[in-house]
């Protein structure tokens, strides 16, 4: 799984977002930001375990940040992007129509893998205007 990653200069700064995940910080070089991302990103999915790394795709001056573990990175996106649209686990158990808020909250904390179906019913059930995209990245590793 791989999220892009916008990134560009602003004056001496580097900015650099993972608009899926509501995420945004900044470095002096492109690399301290595109580092401090990945920092930030493995920082909010609180396990030590857990690494991520960012990549540039071949021919292209586009970045993605990736993982091994690809259901902490879903929980953690399931999770940032209901706190985007202010919604409680029980709102979107609701929406969902779970009898029960912990049947949700098993997808936010990674315990439970998804399709590709359940994880874009997920992510339309806390945003219906939303898509979730795949697409096939030739990468330069």
């Amino acid at each position: 799984m791989y999220l892009p990653i916008k990134l560009e200069r602003a004056g001496k700064i580097w900015l650099v977002e993972i608009p899926e995940l509501d995420l945004m910080t900044q470095g002096k070089t492109k690399k301290d930001a595109l580092s401090m991302i990945s920092d930030a990103v493995e920082s909010l999915v609180n396990n030590r375990e857990f690494k991520t790394t960012v990549v540039k795709l071949s021919h292209s001056d586009s970045y993605y940040l990736t993982t091994s573990d690809s259901r902490a990175l879903m929980a953690l996106m399931l999770k940032r992007q209901r706190e985007m649209n202010h919604m409680s686990i029980g709102d979107v158990s609701t929406t969902l129509r779970y009898s029960s808020r912990n049947s949700y909250a098993q997808f936010e904390s990674g315990k439970h893998a998804h399709t590709i179906e359940k994880f874009d019913e997920l992510i339309k059930s806390i945003n219906p205007s939303s898509c979730f995209v795949v697409q096939i990245l030739e990468t330069s590793h």
